[in-house]
Order: structure tokens, then sequence, then C-alpha cells
């Protein structure tokens, strides 16, 4: 399964299931070394050291991160990352097939239910809803996101026609319109209570950035990045990530959507490929899973790589080899 196509295949094959699903497939094996363009430092390799077995714990203490991961019997399974970058499993009462963020946490999607888990309480079963989404008809959820205020917006997927909605505190959900042009990567970020990044497609079937505004029901297209393939957006809304073919960028939201390139702060190697993008609260930490995609598009060599926003470099923090062996969402714990 190709890394851009896994998200909604994954999703597809757990539907039958009655799951909502996406994943990338890979083995946990040591990465390539990515090549890093200025303003970038690296910390010395052995503070950055793959994780050990015996080091991945069962808790979530100190979690700095969450990914929704693939077990190899096809569920989905919920891990963190702590800053020393050491792996827990977090306990869910069924296998969750979406993940997004909350102000104070996480929501995972099992079925049609939503389930809210404050950081501090990853591994009990938080606040629960379900969605009411007749237009959807069925298709599986790839994509969860809630707003600062509490809007939860969400993607389902048949693997041809993307549904996105907003989801009201009963969980009836009301269509976006207008909707992206079919994007290869359904994905969506909240920059406001009215406004959501989105990735479309252009004329020439080149995934850009996009913005719609719900309130005045338009959708406006930025030219700061072209060929994106992932996206992510901080916590106060104000810093912006994305990647591409060829690097990882990181700037400012308002920047990006004025049309303003962000700046380049690492140039991938041959085959090697970034998805499961993530931002802190203030923009100064991003976190990414990296692996090496074959010419059969299968991604190995899975690693979590963090790096932290110097003075004037970006330092990098976190190198770990993943416990899993396919994911495809990243989130940031606040």
């Amino acid at each position: 399964m190709s890394r851009v196509g896994a998200r909604i295949g994954l999703a597809a094959a757990v539907a039958s299931a009655s799951l909502i699903a996406g994943a990338c497939t890979g083995v946990a094996t040591p990465a390539p070394t990515a090549s890093l363009q200025s303003p970038v430092s690296v910390v010395p390799a052995t503070a950055v050291a793959p994780t050990p077995a015996s080091q991945r714990t069962s808790s979530a203490a100190a979690a700095l991160a969450v990914v929704l991961a693939r077990s190899k019997t096809g569920d989905g399974e919920i891990w963190s990352i702590d800053s020393a970058g050491r792996w827990s499993s977090i306990s869910t009462s069924k296998p969750p097939t979406a993940l997004g963020r909350t102000a104070d946490g996480i929501v995972m999607v099992d079925g049609l239910g939503l389930d809210r888990r404050p950081s501090g309480s990853l591994s009990a079963v938080g606040s629960v809803s379900v969605l009411k989404w007749p237009d959807a008809a069925g298709a599986p959820v790839v994509a969860v996101d809630v707003s600062p205020a509490g809007k939860t917006a969400v993607i389902a997927s048949d693997g041809s026609t993307n549904h996105y909605g907003v989801a009201a505190a009963d969980g009836t959900v009301t269509p976006v319109s207008p909707a992206p042009v079919e994007p290869f990567t359904p994905l969506l970020a909240w920059l406001d209570d009215n406004r959501l990044m989105v990735l479309s497609t252009d004329k020439m079937q080149v995934s850009r950035l996009s913005v719609v505004d719900l309130a005045e029901n338009r959708l406006d297209a930025s030219s700061a990045l072209s060929g994106v393939h992932e996206f992510a957006v901080s916590g106060d809304r104000g810093s912006f990530a994305a990647s591409t073919e060829k690097a990882v960028y990181v700037g400012a939201t308002s920047s990006v959507i004025a049309g303003k390139a962000p700046a380049s702060i690492l140039t991938l190697a041959d085959g090697q490929v970034v998805w499961a993008l993530a931002l802190d609260g203030s923009g100064s930490e991003v976190f990414m899973l990296t692996g090496t995609e074959a010419a059969d598009g299968t991604v190995g060599n899975i690693r979590e790589l963090a790096y932290a926003r110097g003075a004037p470099a970006w330092t990098k923090v976190i190198d770990s080899a993943a416990p899993f062996s396919s994911a495809t969402t990243q989130v940031w714990l606040p």
C-alpha cells in the first residue's frame, strides 16, 4: 500500500469490520540519514539513539505526542512518545482508526463514536458521543480535528469520494461547502472557529493548500506551496508545517495563507518520506514520522523525528525507532 493511499485504503479495508481507519505500511528498522538545510543543527547521536524495546513502557506518563498506528493484525492502536524517545502503548476499548487533537487532549474515532480524552487520562475512556451523518453513506472517517471552541470537523472517505463535515454538539454532521477538490491525502485543521485548512488539487492535479471559510462559503487556494503531501497547524494556530516530496517546511500560518512560502528546515534523502506531522502549542517543536519508500510504494524503516526551534537553528531532539509497522496520524499533547 502506498504512503498516500494508505489513509483511505486502510479505512476501506476495516470498514467491513465497522472500523474507521487509515495507515502507512512499513517496517521499523533504522532509517537513512536526511541531509539538513540551514538553519538546522543536530544534537549528538548518543542523545537521540533508537529506543531499546526494554525502555518502551505501557503508560502514557510525560507523553509529548500520540500516534495512531496499525497492529500486525490490522487493528488500530495508539502509542505515545515522551521527550526521551520512549514509546508507551495506550489502552482503548475498541481499535481506533482516526485520531485528532482537542484543546486539552485527543479525540479518537471508532465506528461513528468519538472518544475525547484529556492528556492526563489517555488510557481511560473519556467523553463519548456518536456521529449522525447519513450523507456519508457509511463511508469511514479518515480525519478529525477539534477547534479551540470545541467544533469537530471530520472527513469520511470510501476511497473514491471524500465527504467533509462539521459535527454539532449532538453529533449531527453538516456538510462543508464548498468542499475541496478531491485531494490525494484527506486532511483538515481548524484555523479558527470558521476556517479550515485543507488540501485540494488544482487543474493540473497538483496538491495545494486551501482554506475553507464556513461563514463566507468560500474555498481559497494558497500559492505558498505545491505538491504538499501533509501539513499540520500548531495549537495556537499561529504556526504551520508541511511536507513535500523533497523537504519539510515550517512558517507562520498567516504568511502561508497569504501565499508566502515557509522556510525549509529539512531536505529529504532519496527515497525518504515524511508524514504524520504535528506541531506543539506554539510551533516551537515539530514532530514527524519518517521512512523509506520502496519502488512498489510501501514504506519501511519507520522512525519518529522531532526538531526544536533554536536561536537561530532547529535542533533534532528525538530520533526513535517506531514500535509499530505502520501508522497514519500524529497529534501533539497540550
